[in-house]
């Protein structure tokens, strides 16, 4: 990335112990499974800045004869943590073989049931907390994305995590504990988490509900952000969102955002987008996480932000790294969100816009960035104008968080004209620039060139994008781990005029990505196309798009390019096509209930087309 402007020079990166705040967090995952190695990377973490590292206990490691705990392999980590001057919050998970032959030791597992293995479980929690209360560990998570298994049911993911903490806090009443750790972010499965909880006044022993925020465009998730906040805050004043688990890979990936070719700059690009987004929307973030995994020796799983050998050596540090201390370096407990900005970008579409302000001097901090679709590896510049009211800006830089540089912003590029700031012509790409003041940056300064610098082209101003470019509504999944399904509906009114819209939220809800065809002169073929188009930044699987609507819409479901239909009207018949679905018309109600067995019926069809994750 080159401007052209003057550079003032680089970011300079910042430790743990020049940092203020804990709102970062970083995964320090499957040690208790040997998936990475604790003293390979032990020496990465003070320099990249964040101070509370996530842990998982590891039940079947440490109690290998029944009644008998061997904390050692954790103690190392944990006190080399407080070394470091880390904080350590640690995870109940996994389950123990000693007393389920094929207790989950990882994700997707069931949760621990039956006599024994639940009375082990509580002493083995009691066991832990009485362990580690002495060494200061505070806070706890509850077991790891337990909804990832269909037989774990909400109810009793909710009775688990009640009993989990019941046994925390009768050891440490001051312990503080985050709640339900689901995979993706689902509204549904939040409020029932918090209602089934305030019906068995355990509420208040949570500090915080988790949800892991996976997205192959992380900025995808932002609505289903502020809806899961109102959310929290109507059953809760105390507690809080954590985004407890969110990364992509650098290379490709057998698990989680499977399915997208990830490069170690689109990977660094992604964790930039997903924390900033998250800061500026106040929910507490994780970053997943600091080491490659080596859950199949022959396949790394690169997710981390330093690559490792199937031995879980470091080969090297991947630029994510960097780019996240980056981050951490200029967003931390000095700036706030600025709530009241009024900021006004030229043009605007496809755009994430944020205002932050230092909290010593009352500088602001706009960042932006081209959050249109999921990142990729060209840094293609385009320009747009921002216009700030009431600016504080006494010396304007922009700041490339993807490569710490720092530029002046020229005077012939600042206008203003009463209250209103405009910077004009200001470049953004697919990864966070910051327009800030200088004087609150920490920065090397840059060397003086000795020859005047050959002049660099103008990125080429940003087009508005054309609306309506295809009329399809979208009811997608805020988050996704997987490639997930995609469902076309054809309008249809169905005698009730929002009938589509509450089919897809129902839809949507049962896991599938849904889009409203609103313009039924449109062919459904042309939709299917779209959609298989943009599934790899969509999410979406690309072998498992269907389409709904009436038989006349859908003549052949095969001749539009669908891999499955759903039919509504005519006689359900039997022997039909396995592709195929029929909804007797005699069955539809209107409006649409969300108990209708013909709806209740569908979802169950739709479920073996989903993935499974891990």
């Amino acid at each position: 990335v080159s401007l052209g402007w003057e550079k003032v020079g680089t970011l300079k990166p910042k430790s743990v112990d020049e940092i203020p705040g804990d709102f970062w967090s970083l995964g320090c995952e499957t040690l208790d499974r040997d998936l990475a190695d604790w003293d390979a990377y032990k020496g990465y973490l003070k320099p990249l800045g964040i101070k509370r590292i996530r842990l998982q206990g590891g039940w079947n490691k440490t109690e290998k004869k029944k009644g008998v705990y061997d904390f050692a392999w954790l103690d190392h980590i944990v006190d080399s943590a407080h070394e470091l001057g880390l904080e350590v919050c640690l995870e109940t998970s996994y389950g123990n073989r000693l007393y389920e032959p094929r207790a989950g030791l990882g994700p997707g597992g069931t949760l621990p049931a039956g006599e024994e293995t639940l009375k082990a479980w509580d002493a083995w929690v009691e066991a832990m907390v009485r362990h580690y209360r002495p060494k200061g560990v505070r806070e706890w998570m509850m077991y790891n994305e337990p909804n990832l298994r269909r037989e774990n049911t909400i109810e009793k993911i909710v009775a688990f995590n009640a009993r989990t903490a019941e046994t925390i806090k009768r050891v440490d009443p001051d312990a503080k504990i985050a709640g339900l750790v689901a995979a993706g972010l689902r509204i549904s499965l939040i409020e029932s988490w918090l209602k089934g909880l305030q019906d068995m006044g355990k509420l208040d022993h949570f500090e915080w509900v988790i949800y892991h925020g996976y997205g192959a465009n992380p900025d995808s998730l932002a609505p289903g952000m502020e809806k899961a906040k109102e959310l929290v805050r109507q059953y809760s004043p105390t507690i809080k969102l954590w985004q407890g688990e969110a990364g992509c890979a650098s290379e490709e990936v057998q698990y989680a955002l499977s399915g997208v070719d990830w490069t170690e700059l689109s990977h660094a690009k992604w964790n930039a987008r997903r924390m900033l987004c998250d800061f500026a929307h106040g929910i507490e973030s994780t970053v997943f996480t600091i080491s490659d995994l080596s859950y199949s020796k022959s396949f790394i799983s690169r997710y981390g932000l330093l690559k490792t050998e199937p031995d879980n050596s470091i080969i090297k540090v991947k630029t994510a790294y960097y780019v996240v201390n980056n981050v951490v370096s200029v967003f931390n407990d000095s700036v706030t969100v600025n709530d009241v900005a009024k900021v006004e970008v030229s043009p605007a579409d496809g755009l994430s816009v944020y205002a932050f302000r230092d909290r010593k001097t009352g500088h602001d901090l706009i960042a932006l960035w081209d959050s249109s679709a999921m990142p990729i590896d060209p840094c293609e510049l385009t320009t747009v104008d921002v216009a700030v009211t009431d600016l504080k800006l006494s010396d304007p830089v922009w700041l490339d968080l993807l490569t710490s540089r720092i530029y002046r912003i020229p005077a012939a590029n600042i206008s203003k004209v009463g209250r209103t700031t405009t910077l004009k012509e200001i470049p953004i790409f697919d990864s966070p620039v910051v327009l800030t003041d200088r004087s609150i940056l920490s920065y090397v300064q840059a060397r003086k060139p000795k020859k005047k610098p050959r002049p660099v082209p103008k990125p080429p101003k940003r087009s508005a994008k054309t609306k309506g470019a295809f009329p399809l509504k979208p009811y997608r999944l805020f988050g996704t781990q997987k490639p997930t399904p995609a469902v076309v509906i054809h309008y249809a009114d169905q005698g009730n005029g929002n009938w589509a819209e509450q089919l897809a939220e129902a839809l949507r809800s049962g896991g599938m990505h849904t889009f409203i065809l609103s313009d039924t002169s449109r062919d459904l073929a042309d939709a299917v196309a779209h959609v298989r188009s943009q599934a790899t930044g969509w999410q979406v699987d690309p072998k498992q798009i269907g389409v709904l609507g009436d038989a006349k819409a859908l003549l052949s479901y095969r001749k539009v390019g669908a891999d499955f239909a759903v039919v509504f009207g005519g006689k359900a018949e039997t022997g039909q096509d396995k592709g195929l679905k029929v909804i007797d018309a005699s069955q539809l109600g209107a409006p649409l209930a969300k108990d209708s067995p013909w709806l209740t019926d569908l979802l169950k069809w739709l479920e073996p087309r989903k993935t499974k994750v891990f």
